[in-house]
């Protein structure tokens, strides 16, 4: 399945949207995507920026930028996480569009590129007609997800952060992800842009972003694969941080989840992994230690052997993705738009 020509209408939008948006502003924000259902890993969110307020005196605004629901088919964690993440600030991710307007063809909206392997895309049709059934029963959730938006503009100190679900055209797209854009040397890959409607190198296209976009930074999670890389536009640093799976390990062997800390004060605890400081603005990645045991047994609960989820998932929640810190970091290089 190819993501350009897949994509539903209602997932796309401009990345120049993101430059008409009012900002949301504070001093400390945390950007986490893809809790997957994950209750544990929410609870330890909610704790960590707790104790960030009580070390720093500032209380970290948090953000979740999609799909937070997924494999939270027992009716205590769909409420519980909804109820929960709605009371903070929120964007759609595919899962929860999919679940207040579903696509034609049924399926979860993931908008897989062909380089996915097509099992992954079956099991995850399957497992959002799971979720859809729950969803169901809950109508009164259902209809506030329907209200949350696609998009969204933060702001901290005088860095713009355009926080997004996938990428600047589309809350499905795999544009940014570490697939396209991780290994430097694919970004002189030419590539078609609806933006520019044109053919372009992946760098063209990356720059159009920015430019349109008016943004300083990119955040985004959808693909799976967190990373963090630094661009120069005209003199002036660009990043461009996926903020990973909250839910999920996110590196190989290290089972534990993911989240974006965007503030102007450094971090004080010690699950910092990696980072940069641009403008005076502390952009980090911070590792989420929920209960690894507690996740797995409710996992193996809701999705026994044998189902989709845990043919898609549980590899990746007992071992982690192949994936590093090291590829993930990639601040020290400096790529040139």
């Amino acid at each position: 399945m190819n993501q350009e020509t897949s994509c539903p209408l209602h997932y796309r939008y401009h990345p120049r949207d993101l430059s008409l948006l009012e900002e949301t502003v504070t001093d400390c924000f945390y950007i986490a995507g893809g809790l997957y259902g994950n209750p544990y890993a929410l609870k330890k969110i909610l704790e960590m920026a707790d104790r960030d307020e009580n070390q720093n005196g500032i209380k970290p605004v948090l953000m979740f930028n999609g799909d937070f629901n997924w494999l939270n088919i027992d009716n205590k964690s769909f409420r519980d996480i909804n109820k929960t993440v709605l009371s903070h600030y929120a964007l759609k991710g595919n899962v929860e569009l999919e679940l207040v307007t579903p696509s034609a063809d049924g399926g979860c909206g993931c908008g897989y590129p062909e380089y996915i392997d097509k099992k992954i895309q079956d099991w995850s049709n399957q497992i959002i007609k799971t979720l859809r059934e729950r969803a169901k029963k809950n109508a009164d959730l259902t209809a506030k997800l329907n209200l949350l938006p696609k998009i969204a503009i933060l702001k901290v100190n005088s860095l713009r952060i355009g926080v997004i679900h996938g990428d600047p055209e589309s809350l499905s797209g795999w544009n940014l992800a570490y697939e396209e854009i991780g290994d430097i040397s694919s970004l002189k890959k030419k590539i078609y842009s609806k933006v520019s409607s044109k053919t372009i190198s992946k760098t063209e296209k990356i720059k159009n972003y920015f430019e349109f976009s008016k943004v300083d930074v990119f955040a985004s999670t959808h693909t799976g694969l967190a990373f963090l890389r630094e661009f120069s536009l005209k003199g002036k640093k660009k990043i461009i941080v996926n903020n990973g799976s909250a839910g999920m390990p996110n590196f190989s062997k290290k089972l534990s989840g993911l989240i974006t800390r965007i503030a102007t004060n450094p971090l004080q605890m010690n699950n910092k992994l990696y980072g940069i400081n641009i403008d005076g603005v502390f952009i980090d990645a911070l590792s989420i230690d929920y209960d690894q045991t507690a996740w797995l047994k409710l996992f193996q609960k809701n999705w026994p052997i044998n189902s989709p989820a845990s043919q898609a998932y549980y590899q990746r929640i007992t071992c982690g993705p192949e994936h590093t810190i090291k590829e993930a970091y990639g601040a020290e290089t400096i790529i040139s738009l």
